[in-house]
């Protein structure tokens, strides 16, 4: 349930709309969201729906027992199903009592986890009520926050109930089953406002691959302009609910589509798609670790996340994989019309192969201004490596079912080809080791790494490496554990030393023991100091429950510009001050990418931190001579000769933008043009490598 009281509401929500399909039941079947605000004690939720209820049984069953299969979704009804601990959960949040009345008997059951002890649950019932209004069949819940956990405003929590994706098949349209919130002035019905656009596919049905019979039924819209607020995933309006019978369970967002350009055009699509073999695969998994049987390789783990997040990420489920892939095929065609579209309205005649390098050339101007204003030295934590092997870090330790790596590096006094190591990879429980080989790669500051990448383990695995190259040998080891976090005893950040990307946010954690805060709904002072170049454009947010950690936490967003920029923020809540340090980097491998675009001035080439780009005057006659003119498409703009002056221009503007960052103070102008040449001379053929091929050297020769 993580800290967000809304995961509560909308679980409750859905039980209720269950429990109205679940007795096929007719008439007004209407679920009521009733929010009581106290300022001293806690928060008060009820959530109340005129469905059948439960007898005394059903709630022994339902809600007494945990891990029951008895929601109704294991015979295959048109319900939600958790193995039965999703309406026991919400008591994460505070005490809870279910007051439910069938065939006009009266059943309690309350559930306590605040004992110190444990969890405390009881049954009270049945019994016959002696008003007649109270023999009214349906289920009242009626739930107490506590006040660590922050309740949003009422305007807020609206707006998030009404956009959440969970709720989204309730709240369209469906006659009789009116969701209603009442904050306090009256009863007022949540509805979702579908966005409009032209449609696109109209229930178009595909294969899912690798799933005899499966398939997803996708209908796709097209708004006239992008309807990404930036809002989180949960409340998105864009993009493509996908959804199983009555219950949605995520919001499309993988792949190419999860972040950069390609997540900006799915702002201008939104959708359904309709799965049923999600809920197939659901009621499979569950009987067969019911029975404590094996899955099968084709539906190895659970498709839906334990915190009902969405689905499982396609890496760890090969049905979510060919599920993404039949939806990408549908989506695709429509992105790459829009990005055209996009790009001819734009005035843009940039084609995919031009763009494709003029990326590869982002990466590495991007690279080499991280390396280089980190420190003269040139590696990551200012410093090069050690002459010789090393493995950074030595000992891993990484949570259960995840991802790990290493990196290896080399560094030797003399320049030789690109190395390859030899890799040894030995299991806990194993005898025989695996091998392999590692060929590492380049850096700019004239050292080679590369990382090993080991995948997801469950808990208790440890894999031990070892590295060898040459007459050199390096080991190390990675365990997957569970490890408690931190206790905070103090008011901290998060981290005392914090980078963030040059024209880009970074959203700091401010932590702070339960004891120290009073009055959650207070957000600290925080003032910052040093270069005037690093804001914060949003207030520190009010103090909130961090459950893993067991304290408050408060959030702080600072914006970085001037790469090299150095300022301290300083804290303060409750009498008790923290400071944290901030730096300005480049905004990573893929932070600058080279556009090029016309412009009336004087420049060739200029760089744009806050949009991470190096623009590139089209109009300048130094580029105009070999690109052409745009009414022609820029016809020279796959030549040898613009390219190679491309790669001479951008490393020049790159490496001046380092030396500006870097160099506040007056420089001897002897050592700054040393300066200039050594950057520039290690950056340059770089650039001509990503931007010219070997192939169009030897036609230009010709």
């Amino acid at each position: 349930m993580g800290s967000d009281p809304i995961r509560a509401i909308i679980e409750l929500v859905t039980n209720a709309d269950d429990a109205y399909a679940r007795d096929g039941y007719q008439g007004d079947a209407s679920i009521l969201i009733r929010v009581q605000r106290r300022r001293e004690r806690p928060h008060v939720i009820e959530i109340l729906d005129r469905a059948s209820g439960m007898s005394t049984e059903q709630v022994e069953q339902r809600l007494a027992r945990a891990g029951g299969r008895n929601s109704g979704f294991e015979a295959g009804q048109d319900v939600r199903g958790l193995l039965g601990r999703g309406a026991k959960d919400v008591a994460h949040f505070g005490p809870v009592q279910w007051v439910t009345v069938r065939d006009e008997l009266r059943t309690t059951f309350s559930l306590d986890l605040t004992s110190p002890d444990d969890a405390t649950g009881w049954i009270e019932g049945p019994e016959r009520p002696a008003d007649k209004r109270s023999r009214r069949s349906g289920t009242a819940v009626t739930m107490e926050v506590q006040k660590r956990f922050s309740l949003p405003m009422p305007d807020k929590l609206r707006g998030s109930l009404t956009r959440h994706y969970a709720l989204r098949p309730i709240l369209r349209n469906r006659k009789g089953r009116d969701v209603k919130l009442d904050t306090g002035s009256g009863a007022k019905k949540l509805t979702y406002h579908e966005p409009s656009g032209d449609l696109l596919e109209d229930s178009t049905v595909v294969p899912i691959d690798g799933y005899a019979g499966q398939t997803a039924t996708i209908t796709l819209s097209r708004a006239p302009e992008s309807i990404d607020d930036g809002e989180d995933r949960e409340y998105w309006h864009h993009s493509l609910l996908i959804q199983s019978g009555s219950a949605a369970y995520d919001v499309f967002s993988a792949g190419r589509y999860r972040s950069g350009h390609h997540a900006s055009l799915l702002g201008h699509f939104f959708g359904t798609v309709d799965v049923p073999g999600i809920s197939e695969l659901i009621r499979e998994h569950d009987r067969l670790e019911e029975l404590s049987e094996e899955p099968p390789s084709s539906n190895p783990i659970r498709l839906i996340k334990r915190d009902r997040s969405g689905l499982v990420a396609r890496r760890d489920h090969p049905f979510v994989d060919a599920l993404y892939k039949a939806v990408e095929q549908v989506l695709e065609p429509h992105v790459e019309r829009l990005r055209k579209e996009l790009q001819s309205a734009a005035g843009q005649n940039v084609g995919e192969e031009l763009q494709r390098r003029l990326n590869e050339a982002g990466r590495v101007i991007s690279k080499c201004l991280r390396d280089e204003v980190a420190s003269e030295g040139g590696g990551q934590d200012g410093s090069n490596p050690p002459l010789g092997l090393s493995m950074v870090p030595s000992t891993r330790i990484v949570p259960p079912s995840t991802r790990a790596s290493v990196t290896v590096r080399y560094r030797s006094r003399d320049a030789q080809q690109t190395p390859v190591a030899r890799v040894s990879f030995r299991e806990f429980d194993q005898e025989d080791p695996r091998t392999g080989t590692l060929a590492l790669e380049q850096r700019t500051n004239g050292y080679f790494s590369k990382s090993i990448s080991l995948e997801p383990r469950p808990d208790g695995s440890t894999t031990g490496l070892t590295v060898s190259l040459d007459n050199d040998a390096v080991s190390g080891e990675v365990r997957w554990e569970e490890t408690d976090a931190d206790s905070v005893d103090r008011l901290q950040f998060e981290h005392a030393h914090n980078t963030v990307g040059e024209g880009g946010l970074r959203r700091l954690r401010l932590l702070a023991p339960f004891d120290l805060i009073e009055d959650e709904d207070d957000p600290p002072t925080v003032t910052i100091s040093g270069a005037s170049s690093i804001t914060m454009p949003e207030s520190p947010t009010v103090f909130r429950a961090d459950v893993r950690r067991q304290c408050l936490m408060s959030v702080i967003t600072v914006r970085g510009q001037g790469l090299g920029s150095k300022a301290k923020l300083t804290a303060l809540a409750a009498g008790e001050p923290a400071d944290a340090h901030i730096e300005v980097r480049s905004a990573g491998v893929a932070g600058f990418v080279p556009k090029i675009e016309e412009h009336d001035n004087d420049l060739r080439a200029w760089m744009v931190p806050e949009e991470g780009k190096i623009v590139l005057n089209a109009k300048h006659p130094a580029l105009s001579r070999y690109l052409g003119h745009s009414r022609d498409g820029w016809p020279g703009q796959n030549s040898a000769p613009f390219k190679s002056m491309l790669a001479e221009l951008i490393s020049a503007t790159a490496v001046r933008s380092v030396l500006t960052a870097r160099h506040r103070q007056p420089l001897d102008v002897n050592d700054l043009l040393h300066e200039y040449e050594t950057h520039f001379s290690k950056l340059v053929p770089q650039l001509h490598r990503a931007l010219v091929t070997e192939a169009e050297l030897r036609v230009a020769s010709a």
